[in-house]
């Protein structure tokens, strides 16, 4: 039988419930694939009444437009021939959060010169 390396933490000691034994920042973040419209910027429900001037997409407000979550993705949103729009507020789950999430990950490889670094 071949042996397998696993990679796994082992404890030097007790470990209390509940404690907290790591922490980790997430590469990205971002609404789930189907959600209600949400502020791209602050995770916010939004009525529609604030649209970024950039890449229309709904917001909370100037502030949040301009913030630095949603500024690389509005970069790249903004130059689509077709703008984006956000139709329906109301409990409907809207399709056009999907693309967000995948976006942020992708916008976080570091470009070289002929493609990308890992």
């Amino acid at each position: 039988m071949a042996f397998r390396k696993r990679r796994c933490l082992v404890a030097t000691r007790d470990i209390n419930a509940m404690e907290l034994i790591m922490f980790d920042a997430a590469i990205a973040h971002g609404p789930q694939n189907m959600t209600v419209p949400l502020c791209l910027e602050c995770g916010k429900r939004v009525d529609g009444s604030y649209l970024c001037g950039m890449c229309n997409m709904p917001m909370c407000d100037a502030a949040c437009q301009v913030g630095s979550t949603h500024y690389n993705e509005c970069q790249i949103l903004r130059t689509l021939k077709e703008k984006l729009s956000v139709k329906n507020f109301e409990d409907k789950e809207s399709p056009i959060y999907q693309c967000i999430t995948p976006l942020r990950l992708l916008m976080k490889r570091t470009p070289i010169q002929n493609g990308f670094g890992v």
